[in-house]
């Protein structure tokens, strides 16, 4: 959650909501969901006490016999917010991350728009279990939200928080700037989608990154979305031919992941969104003054191939033995798997090539605030 307004009314929501949370026994601040919608002390009874005298006593009092039915409703997930860290941006910007169980706290961010109306931001929610993610507004004494399909994106948005060097910052003003700015087009008070909002979050960001991280961003998000095409069943010769007919940056990058069936599988759409998640991380590696750790084979090993039955594998194998200057040695399923791993960083190897081939030394730039919307 990132929020901007006022100093005094930052100081205000910080002062009032961030605070040691009951029986807390860190001490430690938090924000915490009962400065904006306190448990009734009806309530509070049953998290010790389940008895029959408590629940009914509960019931009576709220129409909720237990703590549980009571927060999942009035909070929207059974539990206060944990994990916290947050930190102020200057005078004007306070950014913040959490955790909570299951889904975002929607009711408790109503409450906390109405009552800062001077305050505005932006939230962002990934909810891996439930494969679902969120942006929601915070503008005008309201919330908003959208929600949509886990975004590799969104994830990426939310973990800037505690990765090194000045992404974090840069995030949270790219969402602020992002979030200020309505789309054509959006009725008042309603929320943008997620993949709009989203492009217009990016645009925001990759004026603030180096090229290098800039030009990573873009191509990620063109990966995510063209695999998400195929999952969906468009043919991968017909994005072709509708690429070529076009003369972008966006339009060549389709047919350069389609070129050699480099997108074929649903396989092959996993390796290549895990390859450029590692060169999205060298890039802010990069921009932190880190250098470059060999990330990609064990990330592709952990987060691909630890999720595949071997019969998968046998059969991207009987695919990709038929294309340019790949040769796997099939004796038994571990050596397989070392194949698709050498694979893996070669194809690591020619997107970071492709990648530093700067085509907008060329008149090619990055999509425009409009296009990226549209």
């Amino acid at each position: 959650m990132v929020l901007t307004g006022p100093k005094i009314e930052l100081e205000r929501f910080r002062r009032e909501c961030i605070r040691v949370q009951r029986d807390d026994p860190t001490g430690l601040p938090s924000l915490d969901f009962e400065a904006l919608v306190p448990m009734p002390l009806e309530i509070v009874a049953t998290i010790r006490d389940d008895s029959d005298e408590a629940l009914k006593a509960a019931s009576a009092a709220t129409g909720y016999e237990d703590w549980y039915d009571w927060s999942v409703a009035h909070w929207g997930t059974e539990d206060n917010a944990h994990a916290y860290s947050g930190r102020l941006i200057g005078d004007t910007i306070f950014d913040c991350v959490f955790a909570t169980a299951w889904s975002a706290p929607e009711p408790v961010l109503e409450v906390l728009a109405a009552r800062y109306p001077a305050l505005s931001g932006a939230v962002l929610a990934s909810e891996l279990l439930l494969g679902e993610c969120l942006i929601g507004e915070i503008r005008n004494g309201a919330f908003t939200s959208a929600r949509a399909a886990c975004d590799r994106q969104v994830d990426m948005l939310i973990n800037a928080f505690d990765q090194p060097g000045r992404i974090g910052e840069l995030s949270a003003q790219a969402l602020i700037e992002a979030i200020g700015s309505p789309l054509p087009g959006q009725a008042a008070g309603a929320s943008a989608s997620v993949p709009a909002r989203l492009s217009q979050i990016l645009a925001a960001l990759a004026r603030r990154t180096s090229r290098r991280l800039a030009r990573t961003l873009w191509f990620e998000r063109g990966v995510l979305d063209l695999s998400a095409q195929l999952a969906d069943g468009a043919s991968a010769r017909d994005l072709r031919e509708q690429a070529l007919a076009q003369v972008d940056q966006a339009a060549d990058e389709v047919v350069y992941l389609l070129t050699d069936d480099r997108m074929r599988t649903q396989l092959d759409r996993k390796i290549v969104a895990m390859v450029t998640t590692c060169l999205c991380t060298e890039a802010m590696w990069a921009d932190a003054d880190l250098g470059v750790l060999p990330l990609c084979r064990s990330i592709v090993e952990h987060a691909v191939l630890a999720f595949r039955d071997e019969d998968e594998l046998w059969a991207w194998a009987a695919l990709a033995m038929y294309r340019p200057g790949l040769i796997l040695d099939l004796s038994d399923a571990d050596t397989l798997k070392q194949g698709i791993l050498d694979y893996a960083e070669r194809l690591h190897a020619q997107l970071a090539a492709y990648l530093s081939d700067d085509r907008r030394e060329q008149g090619v730039g990055v999509p425009t605030l409009d296009r990226a919307a549209a």
